[in-house]
């Protein structure tokens, strides 16, 4: 009420009514757009094998890597399955086996038998160093182990895995084939699981 007295009061002297400015207001025109977000490079790419461990991982610490899981892997006769070769919740240890971590972070439900279809899937991995304490959770019809200082490498599930009409062609798999072990880089456990029910 102040305002409007105020400019019926200017109004009376002759003088021009006082306008308030309107709140500024961004010019859409004027707006530089902002950059797409984008995904950060695969590192590698690996070629999965069950009960054989990723490489040394020194190299792709902080960055993410890729594995290609054939279908007929992703299914409960998988042998790491069986023996849950997982060790972690969350982030695991980088020698557990990537389907034990898939079924155990509820990524993806494993089939009872493999299916008809050719394929797979791809599973984007981040890198960190290893750590002092790896807790042992039971999740999704899976308990993943406990393990206290590891040697090697943290690996955590980045995003959810991509179905694949194809693992690559010939010379692809056998590039990734290459970089995989063929026994476990880690020669030894500097802490080992308390016994096989943790």
């Amino acid at each position: 009420m102040e305002e409007v007295e105020g400019e019926e009061e200017n109004k009376e002297k002759g003088g021009e009514a006082l306008s308030i400015p309107p709140k500024l207001q961004p010019n859409p025109e004027r707006m530089e757009p902002m950059p797409p977000l984008s995904n950060p490079p695969i590192s590698h790419t690996f070629l999965y094998k069950p009960l054989v461990p990723l490489p040394d991982l020194s190299s792709f610490v902080s960055n993410q890597i890729e594995v290609r899981i054939s279908n007929e892997y992703m299914c409960k006769t998988n042998k790491a399955l069986r023996l849950r070769k997982i060790w972690g919740t969350e982030i695991y240890t980088s020698d557990s086996d990537i389907v034990c971590i898939l079924q155990h972070t509820a990524k993806f439900h494993i089939w009872e038998c493999p299916p008809e279809k050719s394929g797979g899937v791809s599973v984007v991995l981040r890198v960190t160093k290893g750590r002092n304490n790896y807790q042992s959770t039971c999740r999704n019809g899976i308990r993943s182990r406990k393990l206290g200082l590891f040697e090697g490498h943290s690996i955590k599930i980045e995003g959810d895995p991509i179905a694949l009409d194809s693992l690559g062609s010939e010379e692809e798999l056998i590039q990734m084939a290459a970089m995989m072990p063929k026994t476990t880089p880690y020669s030894f456990r500097k802490s080992t699981p308390i016994n096989s029910k943790k």
